[in-house]
């Protein structure tokens, strides 16, 4: 949605009605250009957000991103009088999940789903003794061996820079090919 600031700095977005000095304008203000020519209107460029994983991200008035990086570490939870916010099932201190936790709990998702896309292969064989295939085997034992690993380096991670360089993604080597870099959630294929 384009927003664009009155003179008087109020904003307006393209498609709603507004009222500027007593005068109503429609909701199709923006397709009268006299309008828009004698409203002497500044189109506001929003600048794109950093991504929600990584960032807490709000914008001034203006459009300009105040985003702040999130926490890489559990930070507990207090109340407006700063005293702890305790857990009534647990009657332990609630915490806020920091990055390495919500990628740790992610990754423990994504495992937990792909391992249920092949749980009927163990069903079938405690009902009927048919073996489980050796590629479904193997494919199971690598999804639990790459999420250990994965695990493993994001609780060493230290920076946001260093917890996204762990994403999968495409860079170009020096040959210009495109190759893949990085490990969080490639769990690989299940092989025929």
């Amino acid at each position: 949605m384009t927003t664009y600031i009155l003179p008087n700095k109020e904003t307006i977005e393209v498609g709603k009605g507004f009222t500027y000095k007593d005068y109503q304008y429609p909701n199709n203000w923006f397709n009268m250009e006299d309008i828009v020519k004698n409203l002497q209107l500044k189109e506001i460029i929003y600048e794109p957000s950093k991504s929600d994983k990584f960032y807490n991200n709000s914008w001034d008035k203006n459009g300009k991103w105040n985003g702040t990086e999130k926490k890489l570490q559990d930070v507990p939870s207090v109340d407006e009088n700063n005293k702890p916010v305790i857990d009534h099932r647990t009657q332990k201190q609630h915490f806020q999940l920091g990055l390495i936790s919500t990628t740790i709990r992610d990754i423990k998702n994504q495992q937990k789903s792909l391992l249920a896309q092949t749980d009927h292969w163990y069903v079938r064989k405690a009902d009927t003794g048919e073996e489980v295939p050796a590629n479904v085997q193997a494919w199971r034992d690598d999804i639990r061996k790459r999420a250990s690993v994965m695990e493993e380096a994001v609780k060493k991670v230290k920076s946001i820079k260093e917890l996204k360089d762990l994403h999968v993604r495409g860079e170009r080597n020096d040959k210009g090919e495109i190759i893949q870099v990085g490990i969080l959630y490639d769990f690989g294929q299940l092989k025929e």
